[in-house]
């Protein structure tokens, strides 16, 4: 192995590391487009490592012939161009969707249409591409130098329609998305964090602008690389497709031919994305407790003194609240004025923000005195109590006194 052999397979395995953390992370958020954009990338790099361990040195031809797992391999990279484009289309998408807000069913996680529409989207090209590329395939086995195994193709317009044609139509497909979500984005700019929220799509207003920006650098990357391709092979077509002029008597055999560093570009731009991927996915706040609760499975986390972050108590402490008031109150039942407050188990709030309500429940005490102070119903107007924010202001009325008010008052209308 030479020099250029040892930096390829060097930075192949960090960037194939590096992209495992966010990887694992997407499968986890059931994010199928992300997770299948970094997918390709992992086989890229995985690729790249092993094809510069096998075939880097002078006399790389007289290695491993390549059979079988060279059969694997070009027909994954013929899967890898389309599927890069088609999953960060499908990133542009779901995007559009939640800004849009009017279609919920593909917005939802859990949606089974949502499911079927990013499996169909990220992975129906791509298998199609893989099955069908054998038809074009003019080598069943062509091992470059540094670069590994390689896919040749008869050069006719056969190849065009089932191979090369397919990155060109995802890549305009992903560019419009794209477009179309940066300009909603910028027209409901306002209004983003509300339909976040309210559209059940996993987001926030970081995760989703780096999932605009990260959908974009790809579609950026990848489109001119695309109609380069295409224009190239477009103008080298040779004749009309023939079967077995394209399956001839040697295609069984392996095809060597001597690489160079400037033919690893390919390699270059997927390293360059995964790189990108890291800093956009590998260091936010979930990452870093991936990381945290991974240090502390193997048992070195407890000697560097690393906290779970799984543990509510160390939630309590890192998470902002916008109060710091606590009251202890009990939940109860009457059968003829229907809920109401009564004892039972204390429970401490332990932080109030818009639409999320952080509980933690506590040892069951003896409860105290009800009957002192104002009854509830002083601080509230006549309709029914059943949002939070009535909630965050009585105990500010109350100053943090649970003695002070009558929780007997049952939240339903007055009459």
């Amino acid at each position: 192995m030479d020099y250029i052999g040892r930096l390829l397979s060097g930075f192949s395995f960090i960037t194939f590391a590096i992209l495992i953390p966010p990887f694992i992370w997407h499968c986890k958020t059931k994010n199928i487009p992300a997770a299948s954009l970094i997918f390709w990338l992992l086989y890229s790099n995985l690729d790249g490592f092993i094809g510069a361990i096998i075939w880097s040195g002078p006399d790389f031809y007289e290695g491993y012939d390549g059979r079988g797992y060279c059969d694997v391999v070009i027909k994954l990279e013929a899967g890898s161009s389309s599927g890069k484009i088609c999953a960060a289309a499908c990133i542009s998408l779901h995007l559009f969707l939640v800004l849009r807000g009017s279609s919920p069913t593909f917005i939802n996680r859990q949606s089974w249409k949502k499911i079927c529409l990013d499996v169909g989207m990220c992975f129906a090209t791509p298998v199609f591409v893989m099955a069908v590329t054998i038809i074009v395939q003019a080598q069943r086995i062509v091992i470059t130098r540094y670069s590994g195994c390689t896919g040749y193709y008869e050069p006719t317009w056969v190849t065009l329609v089932v191979y090369l044609m397919w990155n060109i139509i995802w890549s305009f497909i992903a560019m419009v998305f794209a477009t179309l979500t940066t300009i909603t984005y910028f027209q409901k700019r306002h209004d983003t964090r509300d339909l976040l929220k309210c559209t059940n799509s996993g987001l926030n207003i970081k995760r989703f602008a780096k999932l605009l920006v990260f959908s974009i650098l790809v579609i950026i990357t990848l489109l001119p690389l695309s109609l380069y391709y295409f224009v190239h092979d477009a103008k080298s077509l040779q004749g009309e497709y023939n079967w077995d002029k394209t399956h001839y008597l040697y295609w069984n055999d392996t095809l060597y031919v001597e690489g160079d560093i400037a033919s690893l570009y390919s390699k270059y731009i997927d390293m360059g994305m995964s790189v990108i991927v890291f800093l956009l996915f590998g260091l936010g706040t979930d990452a870093l407790n991936m990381y945290k609760v991974g240090l502390l499975r193997v048992g070195v986390g407890k000697k560097l003194g690393i906290k779970d972050p799984r543990d509510p108590i160390f939630n309590s402490n890192t998470q902002t609240r916008t109060s710091t008031k606590q009251s202890n109150f009990t939940l109860g039942s009457d059968p003829y004025t229907g809920p109401t407050i009564t004892d039972g188990i204390n429970v401490e709030f332990n932080k109030i923000i818009n639409s999320d309500i952080q509980v933690i429940e506590v040892e069951a005490s003896n409860s105290s005195d009800l009957e002192k102070g104002p009854d509830i119903s002083d601080y509230l107007d006549d309709h029914e109590v059943d949002s939070r924010e009535e909630i965050a202001y009585i105990m500010n009325m109350a100053d943090g006194d649970s003695h002070n008010i009558d929780f007997n008052y049952h939240f339903s209308e007055k009459i």
